[in-house]
């Protein structure tokens, strides 16, 4: 019996910390899409588009980062296509 909670404990635990991550990336996109829809609206000048890019690099950064950090007692919840071979969960 004790198993059993322990596992529901853990499920939960795996859950909320998913949750939580796609909540952050979620966050993210949508400054993202605000950016990428003001870029797409206006002139903007050399020095501003690189601006917009170096913002835009750093929210893929950021995307990367919770990635990595999305893991509940050592089992990766998330993966990138830039976080190398996809390990499975057994």
């Amino acid at each position: 019996m004790n198993r059993y909670i322990e596992d529901q404990k853990n499920s939960g635990e795996l859950v909320k910390t998913a949750q939580d991550a796609l909540g952050e990336i979620e966050s993210v996109l949508h400054e993202m899409r605000s950016l990428s829809e003001e870029a797409s609206k206006e002139e903007m000048s050399p020095y501003d588009r690189n601006l917009a890019q170096e913002t835009m690099d750093h929210y893929i950064a950021e995307v990367d980062r919770i990635v990595e950090e999305a893991e509940s007692k050592a089992v990766r919840l998330l993966d990138s296509p830039r976080s190398g071979p996809h390990k499975p969960v057994h």
